[in-house]
């Protein structure tokens, strides 16, 4: 029975989804993205309850290139059918990035993830 148990703990401890970043929930989805000329708009999954304070996107600079991640903090746990999820628009002076500049997007995009 230990070992079972033992055995239970270990595969819970390595199944829990983490993120790089403190408070985040991991393994964010991204249904799909769109560069506009006033910034950057994210698609992402909803049950209904989703909001954009529960994003946080991260840009960094290596070179002339803004490199983006995008972090969910809080899952949206709504039982609504958004088989399109929710759009939100992050301007280029939220993201620290001037207009035009290359984008390297670091989280996933997978336009097959929503329910």
């Amino acid at each position: 029975m230990r070992f079972f148990v033992a055995a239970l703990l270990v595969c819970l401890t390595f199944s829990v989804p983490t993120s790089s970043r403190t408070g985040g929930t991991g393994g964010t989805e991204i249904l799909g993205l769109r560069v506009t000329p006033d910034g950057l708009e994210i698609r992402v999954p909803s049950g209904g309850c989703t909001s954009k304070e529960h994003f946080r996107l991260h840009a960094s600079k290596n070179g002339g290139t803004a490199k983006i991640d995008i972090d969910r903090l809080q899952p949206d746990r709504c039982k609504g059918f958004f088989p399109d999820g929710k759009a939100f628009n992050y301007t280029w002076d939220e993201l620290g990035v001037p207009p035009g500049a290359p984008l390297d997007i670091l989280t996933p995009v997978n336009p097959l993830a929503a329910p």
